[in-house]
């Protein structure tokens, strides 16, 4: 969301520390980001009204605090709050902190100029038509649900509808909402219809606590689900956006039902690298990088105190349903990685090394941080566009099945900034599942990945939160950019380059 983030990144170089007040004994504080004006932030103002009602129903001593410094995590790590709703920091989140179930899943938004009359949204009605977006999510919905409709380049989409020079466009509602509601002078346009379920929109929106309060994090899971189910998050959102974007919203366009994950054809070169391993009866997702070795996570060869413990001939590949005659001939741990880390610092990478059949195929292309930098979109603050490929799901079915996991952004910015960017992991990680360990993250512009061959692969993904849930946002992706010359000395030391 380039203008947000713009925004919030010179809220944070610029604000002072605040001061909050004592905690009474027993007090859950919950805090969120203060709103500083009454237009131009809706998304805040959503996210104060969550904060009041969580702290009304949580059954408990609570009291809401005003943050204004950002990132808002650092008053949460310091135990100034206790609980914190807040957008920014829940998809750029420390790895210290823990994210609920999701509060909110903010829609599509299509949005035409006032004179526009109705418009009906379907692909057939949209063949042709030029349309802008205001973000990554929408140019992921054109570029996979649209194609035969004309994309225009990035830019201001108000401007690009006032003047013509597109029929429709697309973003996020919180985007869409926030740009109409600043445009100075502007007033050419309107929103006619979200669409609530589209398969590309992660559901970012998570309440934090400390990874520490574990008890504390059920609390507050139980109570959004009472939210939800009650409509009062639904509320909160009709009197804020004028739709609902309660997590469990359902979209009412019947032209884009919502698709399961393994329905969305996989892109032959991704497909032909994707491979699952099967580990002792375990299961992992992974890339293979040259025609002799796979690319993967580490913690998918330990045990449950996370020492190696498995053999080659303990693992068997698969693409999708069909068993490889491939044999595992080696396993190679970065030496770097950590067996009691689950931080930033765990180097989570590791080489399955394969026979050698004869089999070729080109090594995969890493981007360098130089590279990263020229290739982001500079309107959206360095965020680069990717997909997660990989053999997790979340209810349990097509569990032999390469899915497109994830279409997200990637922000790239250097190690050691404000937001504490590593150089190892990128900071925004999706939904995990269990099975997506080890999955590829590919360079896909729109959500797609080029068919130029061979691939760029950004990284892979790396472990889930508890071990006990199927699912979890509390993953990592690790850069391939930065075990890049580990990659390449080994395989040129085992003769797999």
């Amino acid at each position: 969301m380039p203008v947000m983030r713009s925004l919030a990144f010179a809220a944070a170089l610029h604000a002072g520390l605040m001061a909050l007040p004592a905690r009474a004994a027993d007090e859950i504080r919950v805090g969120f980001m203060e709103v500083f004006s009454e237009t131009g932030q809706r998304r805040e103002r959503f996210d104060a009204a969550i904060a009041r009602e969580l702290c009304q129903s949580i059954g408990k001593p609570c009291r809401t605090v005003a943050i204004s410094t950002m990132p808002a995590g650092k008053e949460l790590l310091e135990g100034r709050v206790d609980v914190l709703v807040s957008y920014f920091d829940s998809i750029t989140r420390d790895k210290r902190l823990a994210g609920t179930r999701s509060y909110a899943r903010m829609p599509l938004a299509f949005v035409v100029r006032k004179d526009a009359g109705s418009s009906e949204i379907s692909p057939a009605a949209l063949a042709g038509k030029k349309i802008a977006v205001g973000d990554m999510v929408g140019k992921s919905f054109v570029t996979t649900r649209l194609p035969g409709s004309l994309l225009i380049p990035r830019g201001d989409f108000l401007s690009a509808l006032a003047s013509g020079d597109a029929d429709l466009a697309i973003a996020r509602l919180d985007l869409a909402v926030y740009e109409i509601d600043s445009a100075s002078g502007v007033s050419c346009c309107k929103i006619i219809e979200v669409l609530n379920d589209a398969a590309s929109i992660p559901p970012d929106d998570r309440v934090l606590v400390r990874n520490s309060d574990k008890t504390l994090r059920k609390l507050v899971d139980k109570t959004i689900g009472a939210m939800e189910q009650s409509g009062k998050i639904k509320a909160a959102a009709l009197a804020t956006f004028g739709f609902d974007v309660s997590a469990g919203a359902k979209a009412d366009n019947p032209f884009f039902p919502t698709a399961p994950e393994s329905s969305r054809e996989i892109e032959p070169v991704v497909a032909e690298r994707a491979v699952r391993l099967m580990i002792n009866g375990a299961k992992c997702s992974g890339v293979l990088v040259s025609g002799r070795a796979v690319l993967t996570a580490a913690h998918c060869f330990t045990n449950e105190k996370r020492i190696v413990a498995v053999k080659p001939r303990q693992v068997a590949l698969y693409q999708n349903d069909r068993k490889l005659a491939r044999k595992a001939a080696r396993i190679v741990i970065h030496p770097d990685y950590s067996a009691k880390s689950a931080t930033t610092a765990a180097s989570d990478i590791a080489l399955l090394l394969l026979d050698d059949d004869g089999s070729t195929l080109p090594p995969v292309r890493f981007l360098t941080g130089r590279e990263a930098f020229l290739t982001a979109d500079m309107m959206d603050l360095l965020f680069i566009d990717a997909a997660l490929y990989g053999y997790g799901n979340r209810d349990g079915k097509d569990e032999r099945l390469l899915k497109a996991r994830a279409i997200l952004s990637l922000m790239v910015l250097p190690p050691n900034s404000f937001l504490g960017q590593s150089e190892k992991v990128f900071l925004r990680a999706p939904e995990f599942c269990h099975g997506d360990s080890g999955g590829g993250v590919f360079q896909a512009p729109g959500g797609v990945v080029d068919a130029d061959e061979p691939p760029v692969l950004l990284g892979i993904a790396s472990a889930i939160g508890e071990a006990k849930e199927q699912c979890d946002d509390f993953g990592e992706i690790m850069r391939a950019d930065y075990f890049a010359g580990w990659i390449a000395a080994t395989l040129k030391e085992h003769g797999a380059d």
